[in-house]
């Protein structure tokens, strides 16, 4: 009688790890930013806007869907605004890479530095 519950245990516990999908970090998608050192500011009037760009790349033979793939640019000066921006992509197929940008407004001369970290999100079909 024991061995039968410990056999419907072990199968159910199968059958719920294996058959679940849920949202995890793709082993393999990667962000970088293109963007070496500093980031220049573009004055518009009073206003400078920084802008930095990031390759977001599936590296792998696999195929990923509802990627979705946060960015959060944190300021290293407390008087500057930092930004969290999303992406999502229905599909990211391998080898795929894709090109975002992420722009910010500050007050004029300020100098503003950011240090960016993101976080991956998605699915294996």
């Amino acid at each position: 009688m024991g061995s039968r519950w410990f056999v419907l245990s072990l199968a159910l516990l199968v059958f719920l790890s294996a058959g679940c999908i849920s949202a995890t970090a793709p082993p393999g998608i990667t962000v970088t930013n293109l963007d070496t050192g500093d980031i220049p500011a573009v004055n518009v009037g009073n206003f400078d806007i920084y802008t930095d760009s990031f390759q977001v790349e599936n590296p792998t033979n696999l195929t990923y869907e509802q990627v979705d793939v946060q960015i959060v640019m944190r300021p290293s000066a407390v008087y500057c605004h930092g930004v969290t921006k999303t992406f999502s992509y229905p599909e990211m197929l391998p080898h795929a890479k894709k090109i975002e940008q992420i722009s910010i407004a500050e007050f004029a001369d300020l100098g503003c530095q950011y240090n960016y970290t993101y976080q991956v999100s998605g699915t294996i079909p």
